[in-house]
């Protein structure tokens, strides 16, 4: 328990935000933390804390402000990403990512793994191409399949093979969480107060 006996619900955005801040946790088995206390998809990160999907940002919203109705000892963060910087969950603390959203996180990610383990012209080409790219989700699949094809020279080498994106988010996760304060400001927070 934190904050004298009160606990701490953070509510992500989505199921593969979810296992990426699990995966930056150190969590290995997260079928192993999920938990039934509550009636919304959540995963314990110690005794007291625990990571929710929110299923999109409306129903994060949605979701903390039903259980800040409900009441009782429990401190309710939302941590959304930054296009949805401006939005605000009633009475629930609010966390935003600095990158437009978790899959432009996960490219940038990567692209800086890579960077220095990777000289292979035909990929830092690729990388250097899809940098603009305006569909995030594409960039990520792009991110997951690198990291796959190098995952030896990332030290990933004895990773499962990934069958969605969410798994791979949640290993990608487990490796990279020095890096996150260079990358994301708005996620090292989440971290830290995480780790509070």
């Amino acid at each position: 328990m934190v904050n004298g006996g009160r606990k701490r619900m953070f509510i992500m955005e989505g199921k593969s935000d979810v296992m990426f801040l699990l995966g930056l946790m150190g969590v290995k088995e997260t079928k192993k933390r999920k938990v039934n206390e509550f009636k919304y998809e959540c995963y314990a990160v110690d005794g007291g804390t625990y990571v929710c999907n929110g299923n999109g940002k409306d129903q994060a919203c949605k979701m903390a402000e039903e259980l800040l109705e409900e009441g009782g000892s429990m401190d309710i963060h939302v941590v959304l990403d930054g296009d949805a910087a401006n939005l605000k969950c009633g009475d629930a603390d609010m966390h935003h990512l600095n990158h437009l959203n978790l899959d432009e996180l996960v490219f940038d990610l990567v692209e800086t793994m890579l960077h220095g383990h990777c000289d292979d012209e035909f990929t830092v080409n690729l990388l250097n191409a899809e940098r603009s790219n305006k569909d995030s989700k594409k960039k990520a699949y792009l991110a997951m399949y690198l990291a796959w094809k190098f995952r030896e020279k990332l030290g990933i080498g004895n990773a499962k093979y990934w069958t969605d994106i969410s798994s791979f988010y949640h290993c990608l996760g487990s490796i990279s969480s020095e890096l996150i304060p260079e990358l994301d400001k708005g996620l090292d927070n989440v971290i830290n107060l995480l780790r509070d």
